[in-house]
């Protein structure tokens, strides 16, 4: 078995690697796929283990991708910064405003190579299914992508039939991607879903100017009987995950009946309160996934100024 850090397969020039997180025995199946440093160590998947085990009794895969890391980039970026700055002249302010910018502007550079690679998988899309779906009989399989991970599946359902796949949805979850100017040839089947879980109050997908509108954070330009678009309004960009088997219950993918019959409720409701009325529970009881990894590269960036601030 290969170290985490190693991924074992290759499509299109991407690393991957295939976890199965629970197996089911009924026909159906989940694939999980993450977004921009979704993955970067062992409780990621522990977390992602406890997620799927929330979901109705299914074959549950998480599709890891070569998606770049969200703490080396920065890191490398205030390393740069420290190389280049002239220490007895530059203040303690400017010196952290220095800092800051460089680990952006680092991770900005990740990120775009992150999307590359997200586009490179969307070209061999049936390849990397095949690949996920490896020895497992699945008569429904229902495929669930957070930010790049939605981006993969947005561009992989605009450029392919995907006629082999028994497909049921496609769901997208605050999708780092535009709206592909593409004819959806699999969404010309009735029986397959796309659906687009989307918040405006995503500040993260704001800072991707490159493109056109993010659906993510603008919902689709287009309708469709086949295409759902549903606001979370009040979500960030890392709530999707840790409230993924609530969203497939109010929604109706993943194995669910909606629970709530009418979708025009969702753009009048922040998501977090029909949580609550549904589930019982208070709307900022959650942790978002990746909250514990801005955190680390917080406490890493502080140290590395202070550091920097004893030696000037």
């Amino acid at each position: 078995m290969p170290s985490f850090k190693n991924f074992p397969h290759t499509v299109n020039g991407v690393g991957v690697d295939v976890h199965v997180l629970r197996q089911g025995y009924n026909g159906a199946a989940n694939l999980l796929l993450h977004g921009y440093a979704g993955v970067t160590d062992d409780s990621d998947i522990q977390e992602f283990t406890r997620i799927a085990s929330t979901l109705p009794d299914a074959t549950n895969i998480l599709l890891r991708w070569d998606a770049g890391s969200l703490v080396r980039p920065g890191i490398d970026g205030v390393r740069q910064r420290l190389a280049e700055t002239p220490f007895p002249a530059t203040r303690p302010a400017d010196l952290a405003v220095s800092l800051l910018s460089g680990a952006i502007s680092a991770m900005a550079d990740a990120f775009e190579v992150s999307k590359e690679n997200a586009d490179r998988l969307s070209f061999a899309f049936g390849h990397l299914l095949d690949l996920a779906l490896q020895g497992q009989r699945v008569e429904a399989l229902t495929i669930i992508g957070h930010s790049l991970g939605g981006r993969i599946i947005l561009q992989a359902a605009a450029n392919h039939s995907l006629e082999d796949f028994p497909l049921r949805d496609f769901v997208v979850m605050g999708a780092a991607a535009p709206w592909p100017d593409s004819l959806f040839p699999v969404l010309r089947r009735t029986n397959v879903r796309l659906i687009n879980l989307y918040s405006p109050a995503d500040k993260l997908l704001s800072l991707d100017t490159a493109e056109g509108p993010c659906v993510g954070r603008h919902g689709l330009p287009v309708r469709g009987e086949n295409l759902l678009d549903i606001p979370c309004n009040g979500y960030g960009h890392t709530d999707y995950w840790p409230n993924l088997d609530e969203l497939a219950q109010l929604v109706g993918f993943a194995g669910y009946e909606p629970l709530v019959a009418d979708p025009a409720i969702f753009s009048r409701i922040p998501m977090r309160r029909l949580q609550a009325l549904y589930f019982h529970r208070h709307p900022s009881a959650r942790t978002p996934l990746r909250e514990r990894a801005l955190r680390r590269a917080s406490r890493l960036l502080a140290k590395l100024a202070r550091q920097t601030g004893k030696r000037a």
